[in-house]
């Protein structure tokens, strides 16, 4: 056909045009066919894979929870054993310190209470008011020392200046109904210390220089006391900061701490084994198993997306080979009117009804219908 005009054909060299561009549109259909065969089985092989990935990744998850779940529970019986013996070993050696606290201070406790025994004593035997063995007696009336001395000059400051200017000026903002004279605070420090001197005044005379020897003695009581309290205090500091516990007997908790310790590393080491052989014989086992279960349904899908790519590039370098021929050899007689399948099956039956004898003829008839 490609050596001759094909104008000049007769009705079966139209024939044998038409089947070979019917046979050239059915090799572009299988082909468009196949690629989507082909982009299905494609897709198929991803979700297969897919769900033997998502498989494999929770079988071996669940089988590392499996070996990891046994030696963490032995792990935290351990630790809550570690904790009793801890707490334990805490509380023996705290009441050791007590024990310690109270027999290095025990002397200072019985002194002081002794001291204090014998200034009730001396008071009573006296007749010297108990008030008298006070703190606040002897700020106020036999201060002796920076400290006394430094209180009875804040009580001064209270009583003297800071209440009074508190009734003038602060109680006022706060209750507006109150007017305080000005009067009124000086007459309350007159009157406060008129008070307040002849009642030390006369403290001093009755009590004081009356039982001068014997108010001294108990001062210097009162100072010992504080003393020994002061030293207590340093002793219980210097015991609880003390870091050598040889002496509180916990020997045997630590043996068992470090028993316990001993026991949970050997357990993480065993864990970390056990997970090793995991890794290296297991989870290789859980893989093989799964890929092997599928392996034949995965085998015949890529078998079948082979044979397909390669009947796919024989169809299209058929097609492509067709496309080119009948581009040659018949659409430059043909032109664009006769050159598609359904134009062609027109210009068959203007021909074969005519009784034409060319293709020509069949194509100046049709182009005047």
């Amino acid at each position: 056909m490609a050596e001759k005009n094909i104008l000049n054909g007769s009705l079966d060299d139209l024939d044998k045009i038409i089947a070979e561009v019917k046979e050239y549109q059915g090799g572009v259909t299988r082909q468009e066919q196949i690629k989507r065969e082909i982009s299905d089985l494609e897709e198929k092989i991803s979700e297969t894979e897919k769900t033997i990935e998502d498989e494999i990744n929770t079988k071996v998850k669940d089988g590392e929870s499996a070996v990891r779940m046994g030696f963490d529970r032995s792990i935290s019986s351990e630790k809550a054993k570690l904790k009793d013996v801890t707490d334990a070993r805490e509380k023996s050696k705290q009441a050791g310190v007590k024990d310690r606290i109270r027999n290095e201070t025990e002397h200072l406790k019985n002194e002081n209470t002794e001291l204090k025994k014998k200034r009730k004593e001396m008071f009573a035997e006296n007749e010297i008011p108990s008030f008298a063995d006070s703190t606040f007696f002897y700020v106020l009336c036999y201060a002796k020392g920076f400290g006394p001395k430094f209180l009875y000059a804040v009580i001064l400051l209270i009583v003297f200046l800071i209440i009074p200017v508190g009734c003038l000026y602060i109680l006022p903002q706060r209750l507006p109904i109150l007017n305080v004279s000005p009067l009124v605070p000086l007459l309350y420090d007159t009157v406060m210390a008129i008070v307040f001197f002849t009642i030390i005044r006369s403290v001093r005379t009755e009590t004081i220089l009356t039982h001068l020897d014997v108010i001294e003695s108990a001062r210097q009581m009162k100072k010992q006391t504080r003393a020994n309290k002061k030293k207590m205090k340093q002793i219980t500091r210097g015991i609880k900061k003390d870091t050598d516990e040889a002496a509180y007997g916990l020997e045997e908790y630590d043996k068992k701490i470090e028993q316990i310790n001993s026991e949970i590393q050997s357990i993480n080491e065993k864990q970390k084994q056990a997970l090793d052989d995991f890794e290296k014989n297991t989870k290789p086992d859980i893989i093989s198993e799964i890929e092997g279960r599928h392996q034949k349904k995965t085998d015949s899908l890529k078998s079948t997306l082979e044979q397909r790519r390669k009947t796919e590039t024989e169809l299209e370098e058929r097609v492509k080979q067709q496309r080119l021929y009948i581009s040659t050899n018949y659409e430059p007689y043909l032109g664009p009117d006769f050159s598609d399948l359904d134009k062609l099956e027109s210009l068959r039956k203007v021909m074969s009804d005519n009784k034409l004898t060319t293709i020509a003829e069949a194509m100046d008839m049709a182009r005047k219908k």
